[in-house]
């Protein structure tokens, strides 16, 4: 991590579905952004649990089973729902926001 700011502005108090029960509820994580890496081969996935994974899209780790596991993980990037996650232009660093007010970068 090089770089946490929290937000000044905005409301943490949202309605989401998903975490009021009415779906996948809290105990079920949910992809909410993410982006490629810059040679296409990671893509990094920003959950609903507040964690950040990286995966390798050419060697997914799977063993047959249909489930696979993340090149590296983060878990706990943030304290609440990661809202958005993106890939800087020359691939250096991964940024992510929250509603737990926290914009943090990652290089």
């Amino acid at each position: 991590l090089t770089s946490t700011a929290n937000a000044a502005a905005g409301d943490n108090d949202h309605h989401n579905p998903m975490m009021d029960g009415e779906g996948g509820g809290p105990e079920t994580p949910y992809i909410t952004s993410m982006g490629f890496s810059v040679s296409g081969r990671l893509l990094f996935c920003a959950q609903s649990d507040g964690q950040l994974c990286a995966w390798d899209v050419l060697n997914n780790g799977g063993s047959g089973s249909g489930k696979s596991k993340p090149t590296f993980s983060v878990t706990a990037a943030h304290e609440s729902h990661i809202t958005a996650c993106a890939v800087s232009p020359d691939g250096s660093a991964v940024c992510t926001a929250s509603w737990d007010r926290a914009l943090k970068i990652w290089a």
